[in-house]
């Protein structure tokens, strides 16, 4: 079992481009946090579970 934690608050603040060139895009303007829980095997992840916010007693 193992268990991790995103935020979109990792978002970089610049972004690249070639030279001369406009990097084009968007960050997102509220801040979110996904965690991820998944079972780990030998032949890879099983049953990985996302949702919002942190793990509490009622999600895990």
């Amino acid at each position: 079992m193992d268990e991790t934690g995103i935020t979109t608050a990792m978002t970089p603040t610049h972004a690249r481009a070639p030279r001369g060139e406009r990097a084009v895009g968007s960050a997102p303007a509220s801040w979110a946090t996904i965690t991820l829980i998944a079972g780990l095997g030998l032949d890879g992840v099983r049953a990985p579970l996302a949702f919002p916010g942190a793990t509490d007693t009622a999600v895990f």
